[in-house]
């Protein structure tokens, strides 16, 4: 070979050598100086906020609209299923402030986590051409959950659009059973990055030991009644659950964690058998809300015939399809199926306070009109519920909420999937929620008053100052 063109070549290699060095040095010092930036104008913007906080002589709204948190009930398409008398009536494809709360939403939407760019997604907009070989080592954000799902079985139609069932694909050389284990993997691997990345931890008793949610592979037949000492468990098995668990683990010897003793707020089924219709999937999550809602109410302090308010939430992933469902589950008729009778407990007293336009001693807090707020939430969810059940004698029909199904294999429907995981973590762990569990956590270890919120006082009382 030519020396000259030897040493050419050496020189063209050295030089391609030094500029994608630079270029990489280059990057480097954009995203520092990106982030640098970003620190400054999130440092200014806090700078102006105390400065117009310190200003202002009037009162301090909640950084939230009264009328966007209680959305409109839209009309959507409703399955009516029964189990053993019991009867329930699905509403799906529900937008998802009729799932979580929309503040809960909003709140979500700010974690880094939800908008953060997955690898899979920077190469194409639909993860199912991309080639999951070609994964680098150190982004290890999701690895796992797109490695299972794409060994998950797969159907070419959602839940909600296949009434009759249809078979599902699944990888060469597995067999449906294998392939529906690696999608139990899907949803433990997704809950568990994305709880770990919003953090939401709150603390206990004892000095540095906080509690917060965290999925758990728990296969188990979830006992349920129908009615008076009516037990069952003829339910499908769980293929996991979110359970409340305690930071850091070596503290852990004080509290109990064996699966049957750890409180479990929500549950996430697994698709059973291939070609099962729409009407028995939805048959067997309902099951699993009962299941749920008992575990709930042996949570609570239960007055005779008067059974609490109760919500349940279920996480669903049918291939690649993923969707969250609420169940509502009012005092009025849980009471009169579990209890034969429904007596309240005290009709004179209501959990909302009594606005006075010309009380000047009144002041509110920010908390507390968050608390109406969510009230005011609650009974906008109750609002058809006497409609549906106008006699007592009548079979109860029970309302079952179901968000859209996102298909994770596409980027817009990760980023919401991700948001509305994020907002349903945040609502559980706000102190809100009517999860009997939760609210025996938070019972158990009340919420301190933030330092934040100032007391918001009526426009006459600011005036009687002036």
């Amino acid at each position: 070979m030519d020396p000259r063109g030897m040493r050419k070549k050496v020189a063209e290699a050295a030089a391609r050598l030094r500029l994608s060095k630079a270029r990489r040095d280059l990057a480097k010092l954009k995203a520092a100086k990106k982030m640098i930036e970003e620190e400054r104008a999130e440092a200014a913007a806090e700078e102006r906020a105390a400065a117009e906080l310190n200003d202002t002589e009037y009162i301090r709204w909640p950084a939230f609209r009264v009328m966007e948190t209680i959305p409109e009930i839209s009309e959507t398409k409703s399955v009516d299923i029964q189990v053993h008398g019991m009867k329930a009536r699905f509403y799906l494809s529900r937008p998802d402030e009729d799932i979580v709360p929309l503040r809960y939403l909003k709140r979500a939407d700010k974690d880094k986590i939800v908008h953060r760019a997955v690898w899979i997604f920077r190469i194409a907009r639909n993860g199912r051409r991309v080639n999951q070989n070609r994964w680098p080592t150190l982004e290890t954000i999701f690895f796992d959950v797109f490695r299972n799902l794409k060994n998950s079985p797969q159907w070419d139609k959602g839940l909600f659009e296949d009434e009759a069932g249809s078979a599902a694909t699944c990888p060469t050389n597995l067999e449906f059973r294998q392939a529906r284990y690696k999608q139990d993997n899907v949803l433990h691997a997704l809950i568990s990055e994305l709880f770990f990345n919003v953090d939401v931890m709150h603390p206990t008793s004892k000095p540095m030991l906080w509690f917060h949610l965290y999925p758990k592979v728990m296969g188990e037949y979830l006992e349920y009644w129908t009615g008076y000492k009516e037990k069952r468990q003829d339910g499908p098995c769980t293929s996991g659950r979110v359970v409340v668990d305690y930071y850091p683990d070596a503290i852990l010897p004080s509290y109990p964690t064996s699966p049957k003793n750890q409180p479990n707020p929500l549950t996430h089924p697994q698709t059973l058998t291939d070609n099962q219709p729409l009407h028995k999937t939805l048959s067997q999550n309902f099951q699993l809300h009962l299941g749920q809602l008992l575990t709930n109410l042996h949570h609570m302090h239960i007055h005779r015939h008067h059974l609490p308010d109760q919500e349940v939430f279920l996480i669903n992933l049918h291939g690649s399809r993923l969707h969250v469902q609420r169940a509502i589950f009012p005092s009025s008729k849980t009471s009169r199926i579990y209890c034969k009778k429904y007596k309240p407990v005290d009709t004179s007293n209501t959990e909302l306070h009594t606005f006075r336009a010309g009380d000047a001693t009144r002041r509110y807090t920010e908390q507390d009109l968050e608390h109406d707020i969510d009230q005011l939430d609650w009974l906008h969810t109750l609002k058809e519920e006497r409609t549906e059940a106008p006699d007592e004698d009548d079979a109860p029909v029970f309302r079952v909420l179901a968000s859209k199904e996102y298909d994770l294999w596409k980027k817009t429907d990760w980023h919401a999937a991700l948001k509305l995981l994020a907002g349903l973590n945040r609502y559980l762990m706000g102190g809100r929620a009517k999860c009997g569990v939760m609210q025996n956590m938070f019972e158990k270890f009340p919420l301190e008053e933030q330092e934040v919120s100032q007391p918001v006082e009526s426009s006459s009382s600011s005036a009687a100052r002036r």
